[in-house]
């Protein structure tokens, strides 16, 4: 069945074959991301059951799943036994959680959150992540597997993607972004930069993507 070894090549490259085909725990913060992964694996005959945060997850998800449990965003200690109940060996990560709903004075804890805010003296999102991980795989046994597993066709290609490709001057700002962007990475700070004519904008922190280049195009006054 050619579609059949065309599944199986794009979760090998991913380093998941011989994984199994037991279900794929899917936490799925906010956005299209999480719908596209779970449409996918689902092609690909591996059913996934969604773990949602209650008010940022699109439940139109359901459909591509084989069964759907909700939690609130300070309720670790209720997706650690959702996850256990559930027998979950394997993880995706996909979507995002707006960051300011993270630092909210009103947001409760449980204990289990308490404590492992409590033990992350570094509260970037990068080391927050790994943290997670780890503490996922010791609680449940579950491995976090990359949330890229099964969309090989939606990565965008390497390469020009524009109508034109980039002037002098743009490939110089790309270049000089992409270092600027690699230094913001490193320190934990955020994803995005804005950069025109060598002058960094804006930088991406606690506000998140579209608030940093939004803020970066008004500085800017277009042309960027």
């Amino acid at each position: 069945d050619p579609s059949a070894a065309s599944a199986e090549r794009r979760t090998d490259m991913w380093g998941l074959g011989g994984a199994g085909t037991g279900p794929i725990g899917l936490i799925a913060g906010q956005g299209e991301f999480p719908l596209l992964f779970a449409k996918a694996a689902v092609s690909v005959k591996r059913p996934v059951i969604v773990f949602g945060v209650d008010g940022i997850t699109d439940r139109r998800i359901e459909q591509f799943t084989a069964a759907a449990h909700y939690f609130g965003l300070g309720e670790l200690g209720k997706l650690i036994e959702l996850l256990r109940t559930n027998s979950i060996r394997q993880i995706v990560f996909a979507g995002s959680i707006p960051k300011k709903r993270m630092y909210d004075e009103t947001l409760k804890l449980d204990s289990a959150a308490e404590q492992f805010m409590r033990q992350s003296p570094n509260k970037g999102d990068d080391h927050l992540m790994r943290a997670l991980e780890l503490l996922l795989k010791v609680k449940c046994g579950a491995s976090v597997i990359d949330s890229r597993s099964f969309l090989k066709d939606a990565l965008a290609p390497k390469g020009v993607l524009t109508i034109r490709r980039p002037d002098e001057r743009e490939e110089c700002d790309l270049k000089f972004g992409l270092r600027a962007a690699r230094h913001v990475g490193l320190m934990d700070i955020g994803q995005t930069v804005v950069v025109k004519d060598g002058v960094v904008l804006a930088v991406e922190a606690l506000e998140g993507t579209d608030q940093a280049v939004r803020r970066g195009g008004e500085l800017a006054n277009g042309g960027i």
